[in-house]
């Protein structure tokens, strides 16, 4: 009973014996193709992009981070636990002020409190925060806490440095380990940079991350000087237009997940959430 590592169908866990073909290839273009237009599916996204990092979820947040916030100004960290407190350490490790709105663990975050935050401090550019804490099992609002930053309004973007772009701070959200089970829609709730790993409810082996992309969040990122080598998302958006990754992908893992993916898809994403939410009934009853 653990959050994940979680167990590996038969039919993907077969794919991993087999040979290892190289990745630069038509094959593994299709396979490329297949598996991020898939996840798009399971992101909910139709506007956004969707890209694949070697490396567990852990590696899709400091790239969200390394991406997204420019060293020096100030992100909103939303705390309630173990590893929604990576947030904080991952903005401090990168030099970004981590303002952290913290709540005991096992507590829900409160939409309202996140919009008086941002009410009083315009000059943060992303809200970081978790779709489910591992470490205690609760949900929280995302869809709340997106309509709370949306509440506060923009501004011509003069004031934080962007100019000629709103000043709507980036939604940037934690999904490692609820993405695949429970709802999350990337478009509809205005998630900018959505952060997963395979190992949890995508049922997939650890060391593959994926990270979903808002077009917002393109244009904000092109405003932020480069910090990153590997974790640089514009390499990987430009080798994901030839179907590819910009540096060697774990081949055997994307197989994997690939018929994972292709399961959740032809189940459909509403029936997913609901057969699990009756499973989480029964395990709590």
């Amino acid at each position: 009973m653990t959050p994940g590592p979680t167990q590996v169908p038969e039919e993907s866990l077969s794919l991993l014996a087999r040979q290892v073909s190289h990745h630069r290839t038509p094959e593994f273009q299709a396979l490329f193709e297949r598996t991020t237009q898939g996840l798009k599916d399971v992101f909910q996204t139709r506007e956004g992009d969707v890209l694949l990092l070697a490396g567990s979820g852990t590696a899709a947040m400091e790239a969200a981070v390394v991406n997204a916030v420019p060293r020096g100004e100030k992100a909103l960290c939303l705390v309630s636990g173990k590893f929604s407190e990576r947030w904080a350490r991952l903005c401090e490790t990168f030099g970004i002020t981590a303002v952290e709105y913290a709540v005991p663990w096992g507590d829900p975050f409160d939409p309202a409190t996140v919009r008086a935050i941002l009410s009083k401090d315009r000059e943060i550019r992303a809200v970081f925060t978790t779709l489910c804490e591992t470490s205690t099992g609760m949900g929280h609002d995302i869809a709340g806490i997106s309509k709370a930053i949306d509440s506060i309004g923009v501004t011509d973007g003069t004031a934080d440095g962007f100019t000629g772009e709103p000043s709507r701070p980036l939604l940037v959200v934690d999904g490692i380990s609820a993405v695949g089970a429970v709802e999350c829609r990337m478009d509809a709730w205005k998630i900018d940079l959505l952060c997963v790993g395979a190992q949890k409810a995508l049922m997939g082996v650890a060391g593959l991350a994926m990270i979903g992309v808002s077009p917002t969040a393109w244009k904000r990122m092109e405003q932020v000087p480069r910090q990153a080598f590997y974790f640089d998302l514009f390499k990987y958006r430009k080798s994901a237009a030839d179907r590819t990754t910009p540096f060697t992908p774990p081949k055997p893992l994307i197989d994997a997940l690939a018929v994972n993916i292709d399961a959740l898809r032809k189940e459909g994403m509403e029936a997913v959430w609901r057969r699990t939410a009756r499973l989480a009934a029964a395990a709590r009853a």
